[in-house]
């Protein structure tokens, strides 16, 4: 469910960032064919501006699709129709919301996971079966025998001729048995054994999913202040070159050159949200849930 819906923002996202670029591109080239008219810059730079607006118009629909896509799967893990269900473009400050792992995560949390659950279950059993195997090496009988029509009282129960005192049979049968009694308390003590070692397995393996995650969330959450200073550098070398190129300082060449590596930077700082988005889901599932 997660997945579906950080795969909806970022389409949303994608497209709401072309729609805005298309928007500049549009006035870029509105300044162009001005400049045009007025002899101050060749017809090329026209052509240029209406390649790049074009170029951008033409990968809006692919997003369109996508952020329909991502709607249509996320319906369906609703249990709704796509037509039923309503989701509207979310404002630029969400978009810039990623998830935040919590300091000091226990490790109690690792035994919510089915897997372990499972494993745990199953040495529990193990080392129960362990304590019925050895409980089979000692005699079974009553210490207070059983009533018979020759013993009908508690005291009688001892007396040397009632027969149904069978105390000698019981404590005997057991012994005839010990050797398959104990063969079977090394067999129950080695399935003890493999249980914990599967559960050990287990442990180690959510251990490792959990730094797995971890590690891709502080790799990614690292370079987020980098991208954004790099996103932040090439929208302002856009803003200069613009006014340079409207007042004559420097070519158009400069201008989309710009444009081209602030968009870029942009789409760097999508994927990387993105990123970061997964690696929470990853982190939420080694988990077995949240925090």
């Amino acid at each position: 469910m997660a997945t579906a819906y950080f795969n909806w923002i970022t389409a949303c996202e994608q497209l709401r960032i072309a729609r805005e670029q298309l928007e500049i591109q549009r006035g870029t080239l509105t300044i162009a064919e001005k400049r045009h008219t007025a002899g101050f810059a060749p017809r090329l730079d026209v052509e240029q501006a209406t390649s790049s607006v074009a170029a951008t118009e033409s990968h809006i629909p692919a997003l369109i699709a996508q952020v329909a896509s991502a709607k249509n799967q996320l319906s369906v893990l609703l249990g709704t129709y796509n037509s039923r269900m309503e989701l509207t473009m979310p404002k630029a400050t969400v978009f810039e919301k990623t998830p935040v792992v919590p300091v000091g995560l226990p490790s109690e949390l690792l035994r919510r996971r089915p897997d372990v659950i499972a494993a745990e279950a199953d040495l529990h059993t193990a080392v129960a079966n362990v304590g019925v195997a050895v409980a089979d090496l000692y005699p079974r009988f009553s210490l207070t025998g059983s009533v018979s029509g020759r013993g009908n009282d508690f005291a009688q129960l001892f007396r040397e001729n009632n027969n149904a005192w069978s105390l000698g049979g019981n404590l005997v049968q057991p012994l005839f048995q010990g050797g398959a009694l104990r063969a079977n308390v090394r067999a129950q003590q080695a399935a003890a054994e493999q249980a914990a070692e599967t559960y050990r397995k287990t442990l180690i393996t959510a251990v490792s999913e959990v730094e797995e995650a971890l590690i891709d969330y502080g790799n990614y959450t690292s370079q987020m202040p980098y991208l954004q200073k790099e996103n932040e550098a090439n929208k302002e070398a856009f803003r200069i070159s613009m006014e340079s190129y409207q007042g004559g300082e420097t070519e158009f060449l400069n201008v989309i050159t710009a444009q081209n590596s602030w968009l870029s930077s942009e789409e760097s700082l999508v994927t990387m949200r993105q990123n970061i988005r997964k690696s929470i889901v990853q982190l939420a599932r080694a988990l077995g849930g949240g925090w």
